[in-house]
């Protein structure tokens, strides 16, 4: 149970961390067997548990506990990896959005695609800026797109906030602030 758990582990830190438009699908792919092979495991858990009780007593909820356990740690080591990928790319998104506050790259009030800035944002194949009526700067990296997630990536918004009721609220349910005014977002 223990190889099950350590391949359950990694397996979403390379399908769900590191998943980027290039290679999502492929992994997405190969994390059908790496769950079909972790529910495995888990049943067997299940079954050694109700038939060896009596032998064994509480050893026999080793397995289920290792699969709690490495099902807990793949999330916590999952953010870890996607937290190392966002501070790798952090220095070049911040330079597209320092072209934008200069003028260099023009943005309005409509949500619309920068070419030009993607090719300065590794990892994003899609970069959409606004400006809001208020006046706060919105730009959104898109890097992730594959099948449960339609999309995720990393937004900047140059108040810090995303505001209730706003197009990027209604964008992006699920969001987790990694540093001020920059959010890991998924939909």
């Amino acid at each position: 149970m223990f190889v099950i758990a350590v391949v359950w582990c990694l397996g979403c830190v390379a399908t769900y961390g590191f998943r980027t438009f290039l290679h999502g699908s492929l992994l997405e792919l190969l994390a059908g067997p790496l769950v079909l092979g972790f529910a495995g495991g888990i049943i067997t858990s299940l079954v050694c548990l109700f038939s060896d009780w009596r032998r064994m007593g509480w050893r026999s909820a080793i397995p289920l506990g290792v699969c709690v356990v490495s099902f807990y740690f793949s999330g916590i080591l999952v953010d870890a990896a996607r937290y190392c990928v966002f501070i790798r790319v952090l220095p070049s998104y911040e330079t597209v959005v320092r072209e934008i506050d200069s003028g260099r790259i023009l943005v309005t009030t409509n949500f619309v695609d920068l070419p030009q800035a993607k090719s300065e944002a590794p990892l994003a194949y899609h970069v959409f800026a606004r400006r809001e009526t208020n006046g706060v700067l919105m730009v959104e990296f898109d890097t992730e797109s594959a099948f449960p997630l339609k999309h995720g990536g990393y937004l900047y918004s140059s108040s810090g906030t995303i505001e209730p009721g706003s197009r990027m609220d209604s964008r992006f349910p699920f969001r987790w602030e990694l540093r001020k005014k920059w959010y890991y977002v998924s939909d």
